[in-house]
Parts: C-alpha cells; sequence; structure tokens
C-alpha cells in the first residue's frame, strides 16, 4: 500500500479535476457558448486522451513493481498538457484581433482561465504520479 499522503494528493488532485471539468461545462452553459471554437474542441479532445493515459496509469499501481514503467505514460500526459496549454494561449492571442464586442471578449476570456486552471490541475496529477513512482518505484 501507498502512504496515506500519497493517496490523499491522489484522490484530491482526480477530485479537482472533476470539479473543473464541471465547472467548464457549467460555465459554457451558463455563458450561453454554442459554438465552442476550435481551442476549446480540441482541448476536449485530449481531455479524452488524458483521462484514458491517467486511468491506465492508476489501474497499472496494483503492480508496485511495474512502477518504473509507467514513466512514459507520464510523459505522453505531459505532452498532451503542454500542447493543450499552447492551443489556448493561441486561442487567446487570437480573441483580439478577431472579437471586438466586449461581454464576449470576457466571457471567453474567462472561459480560457478556467480551462487553463484545468490544465494545471492535469500538470499537478502527473506530479504526484512521478512522485509516487520515485518513492515507490
Amino acid at each position: 500500500p501507498f502512504d496515506r499522503e500519497d493517496i490523499h494528493a491522489l484522490t484530491s488532485g482526480l477530485d479537482d479535476i472533476a470539479d473543473l471539468s464541471y465547472g467548464v461545462v457549467r460555465q459554457l452553459n451558463s455563458y450561453s457558448i454554442t459554438n465552442t471554437g476550435n481551442a476549446t474542441q480540441y482541448v476536449a479532445g485530449e481531455y479524452k486522451r488524458f483521462i484514458s493515459l491517467l486511468a491506465q496509469t492508476i489501474n497499472e499501481f496494483k503492480n508496485k513493481r511495474l512502477l518504473n514503467n509507467l514513466s512514459q505514460q507520464c510523459i505522453d500526459m505531459k505532452k498532451i498538457i503542454v500542447n493543450c496549454d499552447s492551443r489556448i494561449d493561441t486561442a487567446i492571442t487570437s480573441l483580439f484581433p478577431t472579437e471586438s464586442d466586449p461581454i464576449q471578449i470576457i466571457k471567453w476570456m474567462e472561459h480560457y482561465e478556467m480551462m487553463q486552471v484545468l490544465i494545471g490541475k492535469w500538470e499537478n496529477i502527473v506530479n504526484v504520479i512521478e512522485s509516487i513512482i520515485i518513492k515507490y518505484g
């Protein structure tokens, strides 16, 4: 078994991801954003890939002897994080030349900010996984 602190960090990270995922969807509904744009659609697709890798990784915690083999999955998750963060940055940059309505700009900026926080939580959970691998691998 893992230390209680590691279990707590892992479950807290998973809870943060679940809460923020729900928050992003709720925000889209609250702001009546129906055309989500390329960046949001890209991140949503990568979210599915990230969660799939995350589930595989956590499932493989069952065998502590194979923990060192999980490093590649962490690298793959980090690539997803970097690509999503870059896509959001590009969307923010392209927002100003294309949008003139200040209310729409505020909505999109808050949406992108919330997505960046979510992506930050992805990074936090990967860091927790890497610390577990170092500690027990």
